[in-house]
């Protein structure tokens, strides 16, 4: 048995479903477009872009928030606010929220893009990437890292280390994040949505 992504919105229903048709099997995308739904991709990037969707199940706006219904739904088409890549067998993998990304003297950083590196290290059971306050770069990246087991403070000093080294091969260096704060657990929603502003705020 092979888990499988999918991938949907409130707006318009289930947009992308992985069913593994391809070999070998991708298990870090979202699949392709189902049937009737039409797509594309606004370039923000060379390689990357807010995907753009449209079907017959698209919904006619938000109640009582005509701003926020403008801001999304334009000629027909849901902008998911998403931001996603595509590989050569025509693969989705999602990259990031356009809303989240970190601006690190002018240039965008993706929390995903560098959770998905931190979340790769055994001792750790759950992170968040954020931006805060930076007087050089307007702003830089901290990492927020849970721990699967309780470590004493040399013990994370160590483990810092190692996930510098680790990160700095494999992302610019603006992308590594400049500290780690270690928590017992993060804030969520009553889905269990890593809830970010909270983060920023305490």
């Amino acid at each position: 048995m092979h888990i499988k992504q999918g991938y949907g919105l409130v707006e318009i229903g289930v947009i992308c479903l992985n069913l593994h048709e391809e070999n070998p099997i991708v298990y870090n995308a979202v699949g392709k477009p189902i049937i009737g739904m039409e797509w594309r991709i606004e370039a923000s990037g060379p390689d990357q872009g807010e995907l753009v969707v449209r079907s017959k199940g698209l919904f006619e706006g938000y109640f009582n928030a005509e701003e926020e219904t403008r801001s999304r739904l334009k000629g027909g088409e849901l902008y998911t606010n998403d931001l996603v890549s595509i590989d050569s067998r025509g693969l989705i993998y999602i990259v990031g929220r356009k809303n989240e990304f970190i601006n690190v003297a002018g240039k965008k950083v993706f929390p995903q893009e560098i959770e998905s590196k931190l979340m790769q290290y055994e001792f750790i059971r759950e992170c968040a990437v954020i931006g805060e306050r930076d007087s050089l770069t307007g702003e830089a990246p901290v990492a927020y890292l849970v721990p699967r087991v309780g470590l004493t403070e040399a013990e994370q000093q160590l483990q810092e280390e190692r996930i510098v080294q680790g990160l700095q091969s494999t992302l610019s260096s603006y992308k590594v994040p400049r500290n780690f704060i270690w928590k017992s657990d993060l804030p969520k929603s009553p889905l269990g949505k890593i809830l970010r502003a909270k983060l920023r705020s305490g």
